[in-house]
């Protein structure tokens, strides 16, 4: 192909202009950096909206099942909206459910409670609970994403923290809330609940362990 002269000058003045001086300071170690910031500061991670008290949703929508004096609360998330205002995504599609759970001992003793050993139980097939580390890493696997900011996934994995039902003891007349979270077939999303049971393993009271099996009915279909 014919250039003209008048072309490789214009051409020649772009390399030395804006093009030129950008790709030289690219080559500088501070400008370098603050781009690479800018990248990862705008990848995506899993955003957390905590639980601003107890009880976060309306007492009629938990269903409720009760042993020896403990009772437990379970408000399943269903419906999209939900989980894009809690966490900006819809989990579902991407195999992650989410239970909000309430643990009251009304009984005279210690109550022992380990969420990390429950399970969804649906369509024949077990789903287990996961860990914080497991929703950011399904999540970032899913999503297919290999860049991230440090900062800011540190900061969502800590509000995320923050929200679920911890392990541990529950003292008489004591309560424990939060999230508990569980691996799903992303085929299953819409109306996962439908016909799913938690099994709510390790329940330990006075020596006795006991697990509590909830259906899980949605109060707003």
């Amino acid at each position: 192909m014919h250039r003209s002269k008048t072309t490789e000058r214009t051409e020649s003045k772009m390399s030395s202009g804006f093009a030129g001086v950008l790709a030289k300071r690219l080559m500088e170690p501070t400008l370098l950096i603050s781009v690479l910031a800018a990248v990862l500061s705008s990848c995506a991670t899993l955003q957390v909206q905590p639980p601003l008290k107890a009880p976060w949703f309306p007492e009629q929508e938990y269903i409720h099942k009760t042993w020896n004096g403990i009772d437990v609360g379970v408000r399943p998330l269903v419906k999209e909206d939900e989980y894009l205002r809690l966490f900006d995504d819809d989990l579902p599609k991407i195999g992650i459910v989410a239970l909000y759970v309430e643990v009251r001992n009304e009984s005279s003793s210690n109550l022992a409670i380990d969420p990390g050993s429950w399970y969804l139980r649906t369509g024949g097939r077990r789903f287990p609970a996961l860990s914080v580390k497991q929703v950011f890493e399904r999540y970032y696997s899913e999503h297919h994403i290999r860049m991230y900011s440090v900062a800011t996934d540190s900061t969502a994995r800590l509000e995320l923290e923050r929200s679920v039902l911890k392990k541990g003891p529950i003292e008489p007349a004591g309560i424990l809330v939060g999230f508990v979270f569980f691996q799903m077939d992303p085929g299953m999303a819409v109306r996962w609940d439908r016909g799913a049971t938690l099994i709510a393993r390790g329940l330990l009271l006075d020596r006795r362990s006991a697990t509590m099996e909830i259906t899980l009915t949605h109060a707003n279909p």
